[in-house]
């Protein structure tokens, strides 16, 4: 897929894991919001849906803060 390995770098730049880390934690909070709208709408199916995707979202971002103390950690010894 990439053919350069600038390309590659980019992937691993750590300013931009942290923007992405934190671009997720803010759109799963969004997708709360939005569930409370749809529970007070009274769409059940609607806020299930959107609790879940919300919960990934965090899911990711706590997952990928917990990536990168691995490697700070790793990085220390």
């Amino acid at each position: 897929m990439f053919k350069s390995t600038k390309q590659w770098q980019l992937l691993k730049n750590e300013k931009l894991h942290k923007a992405v880390r934190w671009l997720l934690g803010i759109h799963g909070i969004f997708h709360f919001a939005e569930m409370c709208i749809n529970l007070y709408e009274g769409a059940v199916i609607s806020a299930l849906l959107t609790a879940i995707t919300g919960v990934i979202m965090i899911l990711g971002a706590l997952i990928d803060v917990i990536h990168h103390q691995g490697e700070e950690n790793e990085q220390d010894n």
